[in-house]
């Protein structure tokens, strides 16, 4: 049993031996029904909740991103996903919420290795959800804008709009993402991807990031390390390149993006997760489908969205050593 928490859905799932579906399928439908949400119970998961909210700020790299979100789209999107202190969240604030999410128009049951009949069947145990629609929620606005926070460690984001999940903008920036990489695929590696060369110059990470929603998006550039300051400035260069990418430097992006489509149906409950937020978007895509979307990709679609990007109201976060990490009017875009 397992819950998983994005911005934009709450996961229950559950994995289990042929045969047992209807035995987790009674336990998935009491969580949701019959929780009696008791103080008690309450105020351990509060502490819980605080001590992992107080490790994911205290990291400098996750902190960056969630002052991100709240600087690009400042509500909804903007939320944190780790609960705050000022957030004065109490049990009856917990329950009331509970009973406005759980509806009948507002839960999904996704099943994999279930026949679609016994799904069905299975779902009978949740007709006692209270009727509701789906939760009204105003489109995302994106906004852009520049903190600075005071930190131990250096990180510096440089984010712009991107595009929803299900668009084939968003398809272009996920070859563009894996285009300029930066990430370490493989242990005692440099990484792969132009941002990859640039930080090999420098004490420095750089790694290229496309967070899609289901109306919204945001791509952009994290760089981390004691020389974070000096290595915007080649990261910056890179994006600007990112308009005219090589052919060798495309095939690469366009071949790594597949295999990263790929990788949302490698295990059960990947599938279980990727499926399940389909269902929200009113969308349905294999690992297949996926792929095939990415292979229409050509490389003037990738170099226009480029150039959309820095077109966009830039959001920078710069965290740790402010002194050595430049501000972002200082930033030539």
């Amino acid at each position: 049993m397992s819950t998983n928490l994005s911005r934009e859905s709450l996961i229950y799932a559950a994995e289990f031996l042929k045969g047992d579906a209807e035995l987790f399928a009674d336990i998935l439908s009491d969580v949701i029904t019959k929780q009696k949400y008791q103080e008690h119970e309450f105020i351990d998961v509060r502490n819980q909740t605080a001590s992992e909210s107080a490790s994911a700020f205290a990291n400098a790299e996750i902190s960056a991103i969630e002052a991100t979100h709240q600087l690009a789209f400042r509500t909804g999107l903007g939320n944190s996903v780790f609960a705050k202190a000022s957030n004065h969240v109490n049990n009856t604030t917990v329950k009331d919420f509970a009973k406005q999410l759980f509806t009948q128009g507002n839960v999904a049951l996704v099943g994999t290795g279930i026949e679609h009949e016994a799904l069905v069947n299975l779902a009978e145990q949740f007709l006692n959800l209270p009727t509701g629609s789906a939760a009204q929620l105003s489109g995302s606005q994106y906004f852009g804008g520049e903190a600075r926070l005071e930190g131990h460690d250096n990180e510096y984001v440089l984010a712009f709009e991107g595009a929803a999940l299900d668009s084939a903008e968003y398809a272009a920036l996920q070859v563009l993402r894996h285009a300029l990489g930066g990430e370490l695929n493989v242990k005692h590696t440099t990484g792969s991807g132009l941002f990859a060369q640039a930080a090999s110059k420098v004490d420095a990470q750089i790694k290229a990031f496309n967070l899609g929603y289901s109306d919204a998006g945001l791509f952009g550039v994290q760089v981390s390390g004691a020389q974070a300051g000096v290595a915007v400035a080649a990261a910056v260069e890179q994006l600007k390149a990112a308009k005219s990418l090589s052919n060798e430097d495309f095939a690469r992006g366009a071949a790594q993006a597949k295999f990263a489509a790929t990788a949302g149906f490698e295990s059960r409950l990947d599938r279980l997760q990727t499926l399940g937020a389909q269902a929200f978007r009113g969308s349905k895509y294999s690992a297949a489908d996926s792929v095939a979307i990415l292979e229409k990709v050509s490389a003037s679609d990738v170099a226009k969205v480029a150039e959309k990007l820095l077109k966009s109201k830039p959001t920078v976060v710069a965290h740790g050593d402010l002194h050595s990490l430049p501000y972002a009017d200082s930033v030539s875009l």
